[in-house]
């Protein structure tokens, strides 16, 4: 299971990331925040709130005015390719 603590985690995160901090965005795109984010949005397939929330992250950051934010997102997390990937796994 994925448990409380991890999700109130993600939850802190994605209310970080909303903040528009630049600071904030700036150390979270040189960490591995986003990579465990969307790691766990593969790792727990019928997790709901765990989606729920990926998918507030993923919207928040793509709609930010951090570039180096949406490139960790995109490129370095391959989020694309690796839904692209379970698309085709599910087929």
């Amino acid at each position: 299971p994925f448990g409380f603590h991890r999700l109130k985690a993600l939850e802190t995160l994605v209310t970080l990331c909303a903040s528009n901090y630049h600071a904030v965005q700036t150390a979270l795109a040189d960490q591995h925040a986003l990579q465990a984010c969307v790691d766990c949005l593969f790792a727990y397939p019928w997790n709901g709130f765990v989606h729920q929330l990926v998918h507030q992250l993923v919207a928040v950051v793509l709609q930010s005015g951090s570039q180096p934010l949406r490139m960790r997102l995109l490129v370095q997390c391959r989020l694309p390719a690796r839904l692209l990937e379970a698309v085709r796994a599910s087929e």
